[in-house]
Parts: C-alpha cells; structure tokens; sequence
C-alpha cells in the first residue's frame, strides 16, 4: 500500500513508553477537551487562538489521531502479531488527522 518504512528500535522504552504512556497522556488531554469544550490554558495570545463549543471536539479528534500514530508506529510495529497492520493503522490515523485539521480550520479561521 503505502512505504512507511520506519526502523523503530524493538526495545522496551519505545514500546511501551513511546507506544503506551505517550498516547495515554494525548488521550487524557483529548477527552478533558472534550468534556470542558474549550482549548488549552494560556496567556493575552491565546485569546486569539481561543476554541470552544463546537471546535473543541475536532481539536480533540486531531490530539485522538496523533496519539493513534503514535501508538500504532511505536506499539504495533514492535508487536509481532499487529505489525502486518501498522500501516493500515497508520493510514487510518493519517486520515483522521487530515479531516479533522481540515474541519478544525474550516469552522474555525484564525485571524493573526
């Protein structure tokens, strides 16, 4: 299908740190934007960069499909029984990442 060659290292850290605690902590972040529907704290800057409502949950579908890479290149390539289909779960993420940035934009334009 796709040459996603990627020679990631088959040890521990990379499996379930890169593969697990990674996408848990972009997970996490993803349902609190969900189920607060606004955007990341910050300072007089962000106020411009401010989503909530209805852009909360595609900013929460983009942070699902990063961590959806993430976990398929680190945890299903160093997995003997999934790594056949990493790259079919890394097109999915790739997909979702695309749509989602896409609506995120079109419902959302950012004036700088």
């Amino acid at each position: 299908m796709f040459d996603f060659d990627d020679d990631v290292p088959n040890d521990d850290w990379n499996k379930w740190g890169w593969g697990i605690c990674v996408p848990i902590l972009l997970l996490l972040t993803a349902f609190l934007r969900l189920a607060y529907r606004h955007d990341f704290p910050g300072g007089r800057a962000a106020h411009r960069l401010a989503l909530s409502g209805k852009d909360a949950p595609w900013l929460a579908l983009l942070l699902i499909s990063i961590a959806l890479l993430i976990h398929v290149r680190y945890f299903w390539t160093n997995t003997e029984r999934l790594a056949p289909f990493a790259d079919l779960g890394k097109l999915v993420a790739l997909l979702m990442f695309i749509g989602s940035l896409g609506m995120l934009l079109a419902t959302h334009v950012v004036i700088l």
